[in-house]
């Protein structure tokens, strides 16, 4: 009898509301801390935007990304700040070096506002 060696070519983990959950307000407190991050650096790199303009870029990306999540597709970081960038007023494509900046802005609430872990996931 001939044994079939089966190939994994990949394995995903759900995350967010499965790994790490929130704590109430953490999200909108994220969100706070996402608007003035992004908007003090938008303002470093020369485009001066509002805390309030990239409260609205942000709500309209939120809503984008919500419509391809629908469809059980993915947005790299890449991709995320893209299309954040669309929707800030005079908003341009990013050179790497202002990549960096805005993609550590992007994330930084997740460092000081962290969701939990779940305390029914196992440890290994």
């Amino acid at each position: 009898m001939k044994v079939r060696k089966s190939v994994v070519k990949a394995v995903t983990f759900d995350v967010w509301e499965t790994l790490l959950f929130e704590r109430e307000g953490s999200s909108s407190e994220r969100t706070a801390i996402r608007c003035r991050s992004l908007a003090q650096t938008l303002n470093e790199l020369g485009l001066k935007v509002a805390v309030d303009q990239v409260e609205v870029a942000l709500r309209e990306t939120i809503s984008s990304l919500v419509e391809i999540w629908k469809e059980n597709k993915d947005v790299s970081l890449l991709d995320q700040i893209q299309l954040f960038m669309r929707h800030v007023p005079k908003g341009k494509l990013l050179k790497s070096e202002s990549f960096d900046k805005l993609s550590r802005a992007y994330v930084k609430p997740l460092f000081e506002v962290p969701p939990y872990l779940n305390s029914d996931a196992s440890s290994c």
